[in-house]
């Protein structure tokens, strides 16, 4: 069976009973986990809040806290594990010093077999809530390139926000990591402010990088 990154409420998932399919075997739900979590006193989050508590689903009964910890711990820095029910479907959570600790455990340990029986790692985020979005099908797309790492969805709307108004600004995250693939979008719904905004802002600095900008595909084509 096929796992997405943050389960139902998300992208991967359709509908509650798939996720709680998944659940079955072991996957992350977050309608259920993430208060697992939250009452279990580790810190979570959001997908956009650089998370670094991870879920470890489909345990053997006899894997203990200690193992887990000692376990993860090779990878990151583990500053607190606890096995969760651990009389009939134990699951566990870890908790690293770090969003970037934890995001390589959850490369390395996802899939991994433990007492024969192949463990679920993911986030413990909070499942996406419903956003009504506005329709940017028309609008004018900037291509933004050679962000630097730090730069996030805020910074990149305040550095275009003086071209015009902005109807979309988001900066493309790898779906695992969550770290930044190094570009963006910001959207106008004005042509003429998206057209200012490549020319002033192509060669910028922008964090610790100089940016480049063009058109998302290519120049718009107005209907006359």
């Amino acid at each position: 069976m096929a796992f997405g990154l943050y389960g139902y409420g998300a992208f991967p998932y359709g509908t509650p009973f798939a996720a709680s399919e998944d659940y079955s075997d072991g996957g992350y739900n977050p309608m259920y986990h993430f208060q697992a979590a939250q009452n279990a006193g580790f810190s979570v989050g959001t997908a956009d809040t650089n998370p670094r508590t991870l879920y470890v689903g489909n345990l053997d009964p006899n894997v203990t806290e200690e193992f887990i910890a000692s376990l993860f711990g090779q990878i990151g820095l583990v500053t607190k594990a606890k096995i969760i029910d651990p009389t009939t479907e134990p699951y566990a959570f870890v908790e690293f010093a770090d969003h970037y600790g934890a995001s390589l455990a959850l490369s390395a340990m996802n899939g991994r077999t433990l007492l024969d029986r192949q463990i679920k790692v993911n986030w413990a985020i909070k499942a996406a809530q419903p956003v009504i979005k506005v329709d940017t099908s028309k609008h004018f797309n900037v291509f933004v390139g050679d962000l630097s790492p730090e730069v996030d969805n805020k910074a990149l709307m305040e550095a275009f926000a003086p071209f015009g108004a902005i109807s979309d600004a988001k900066v493309i995250k790898d779906p695992q990591t969550l770290k930044s693939k190094g570009y963006g979008f910001v959207s106008y719904p004005n042509r003429e402010e998206a057209e200012r905004a490549i020319e002033q802002m192509n060669g910028q600095w922008l964090g610790r990088r100089v940016i480049r900008t063009n058109w998302a595909t290519r120049k718009p084509v107005i209907d006359e």
